[in-house]
């Protein structure tokens, strides 16, 4: 047949000008990505490259189900979750632009504060490996003990860091709600610091630390 002669299929999935893939996929929007998720693995699978086309949000949501998944719809995505991971740590440096530093901050950080432990865990995981390699300002006083939620501090090291520090502050304030011992412990510590940093950045909004967290 002409698809199997011309390989028609990788044709069309490689095209970017137009775009076939972000076109079938639609929407950048969670629902989205989920709708198209059973057949987009096969393509990342089969054309790793491509990961560097989808948006932030698509790379985003792949990641936290690779990182928990079952079965072998995950350990497909464990294999891709390397390049995966680059691509959200990019979006987070703001190597993609502002708005996509946005959304892929505002995707990871509502799961964080989701009611489902499984889904703040994932959050959480994702969101260290993607900054882990990102220096953190403080005395050992304040992060000596944080271990693996060193991200929590380096969020505001990140090149937007200031347009989305008002939703940082929304989102980690309902996640108080949801933790317990440690992890209470290292998200209080970067609310305030956070909410210093808005103060600091003039960000627009009322900046009291009681206030948000009662």
């Amino acid at each position: 047949s002409a698809e199997e002669m011309f390989d028609l299929e990788k044709i069309f999935q490689k095209s970017i000008d137009p775009d076939f893939l972000l076109m079938t996929i639609g929407q950048t929007s969670r629902q989205s990505i989920e709708r198209a998720y059973e057949w987009l693995i096969p393509v990342i699978s089969s054309l790793p490259n491509i990961i560097s086309r989808l948006p932030s949000s698509a790379s985003c949501f792949l990641l936290l189900r690779a990182y928990g998944g079952e079965g072998d719809e995950s350990s497909d995505l464990r294999k891709l979750s390397s390049p995966l991971l680059q691509h959200v740590k990019n979006s987070l440096a703001g190597e993609f632009g502002e708005s996509n530093a946005i959304r892929a901050a505002d995707l990871l950080l509502a799961d964080v504060a989701d009611q489902t432990p499984d889904r703040r865990r994932c959050a959480r995981k994702v969101l260290q490996e993607a900054l882990s390699e990102i220096s953190v300002e403080g005395g050992s006083e304040d992060l000596s003990s944080t271990g693996n939620s060193t991200w929590l501090f380096s969020m505001i090291r990140l090149q937007h860091a200031p347009a989305f520090i008002s939703d940082s502050i929304k989102y980690i304030s309902r996640a108080l709600a949801f933790e317990r011992g440690k992890v209470l412990r290292v998200m209080l510590l970067a609310l305030k610091r956070y909410i210093d940093f808005a103060k600091e950045k003039n960000v627009e909004g009322t900046w009291i630390f009681a206030a948000i967290v009662y």
